[in-house]
């Protein structure tokens, strides 16, 4: 008698871990994703360094992906992340490429940093975009003209 219910104990136990597991892995989780530009203006030819930040609000940890859409007009130079590993992916279906990281797990109240450098090859605004599951975060760079090249015609 003493054996069954002990294991009836054990068993409901399993169910209320396993249940809690699930109910983690089924929702999506309160992040925070940042993305800053450095500098936030640039000659063509001058590297710019886009900083994402990943940042854990939950109380559990997370095993959090961010995919960065780098913009037309640059070339991608590298990704590396705090944390877990990054992946430059060429040529998307819409012709622009990206990089994604896997930041591993991320503790409650963590952020998770990731660099990418990439080099402007053409005058004007670029936009990069970020997202994660939930948010998405944006940052923006002006790049003039390399020193010496001569100005667009009708400027």
């Amino acid at each position: 008698m003493k054996r069954n219910m002990m294991i009836l104990i054990t068993v409901a136990m399993m169910i209320v871990v396993l249940a809690a597991g699930t109910a983690h892995a089924g929702t999506r989780a309160s992040t925070t994703l940042t993305n800053a530009a450095s500098p936030n203006s640039v000659a063509v030819g001058d590297q710019v360094t886009f900083v994402l930040g990943e940042t854990n609000n939950e109380s559990f940890a997370i095993s959090p992906q961010v995919k960065d859409f780098l913009p037309p007009g640059v070339e991608f130079v590298s990704a590396t992340s705090s944390q877990g590993q990054c992946h430059f992916i060429p040529g998307e279906p819409n012709g622009s490429s990206s990089v994604e990281c896997d930041l591993g797990t991320l503790p409650p109240g963590a952020t998770a940093f990731i660099d990418v450098v990439v080099v402007p090859t053409q005058p004007g605004t670029i936009v990069n975009d970020a997202n994660d599951l939930i948010n998405q975060a944006s940052a923006s760079v002006e790049v003039h003209p390399a020193q010496g090249s001569p100005a667009p015609h009708g400027k």
